[in-house]
């Protein structure tokens, strides 16, 4: 944000940094979006920032990571101006499937569904 203090700042990247902690620490299930295309991640910060959201997926069940390639950090195909459908369709999907399987009946060893 331009012309935010010293303390934004602060609190911002150490909210960054301890979010695979934070995330981890939660019981409600997690959806993950990154778009691959994110001109706000400069140089490694993409690939480090994947690492990060790819640990907690790999330590907590219920977390899901999606990779939306060819997206900018809105969520918008690289050039358009809205969101995609992506965005909508897998925080759409995620709901749904917590629903279904909260559902009288639903089987309890049905499989999970896919993670990444």
């Amino acid at each position: 944000m331009v012309g935010a203090g010293a303390n934004y700042w602060t609190q911002y990247m150490g909210n960054s940094r301890d979010s695979p902690v934070t995330l981890s620490r939660l019981s409600m299930p997690i959806l993950l979006v990154q778009t691959l295309s994110d001109e706000t991640l400069p140089g490694e910060t993409l690939g480090r920032n994947l690492a990060l959201l790819r640990s907690v997926v790999a330590t907590k069940e219920n977390a899901q990571l999606r990779e939306l390639p060819a997206h900018d950090h809105f969520g918008a195909f690289v050039g358009r101006a809205r969101a995609v459908a992506g965005i909508h369709k897998n925080t759409i999907g995620m709901v749904e499937q917590r629903r279904a399987s909260r559902q009288p009946g639903a089987a309890a060893d049905a499989p999970p569904a896919a993670r990444r």
